[in-house]
């Protein structure tokens, strides 16, 4: 559904709301973004919930 209608509006771009996965995982979009990204061509925001902490270091470490 949403990849038919990014075409149809000939849309530039997505927002999508993502949650649910933890561990490894959780580094990722959840499945259901994962599947529209491949599907769509134009750029995608993908926002995670409220108080979601990220489980990567941005110090590297």
């Amino acid at each position: 559904m949403i990849p038919k209608a990014v075409e149809d509006l000939n849309a530039g771009l997505v927002v999508l709301g993502t949650s649910g996965r933890t561990g490894l995982s959780a580094v990722f979009l959840g499945n259901t973004a994962e599947n529209i990204i491949d599907k769509i061509n134009c750029d995608v925001l993908a926002l995670k919930p409220s108080g979601y902490i990220s489980p990567l270091d941005p110090n590297g470490e």
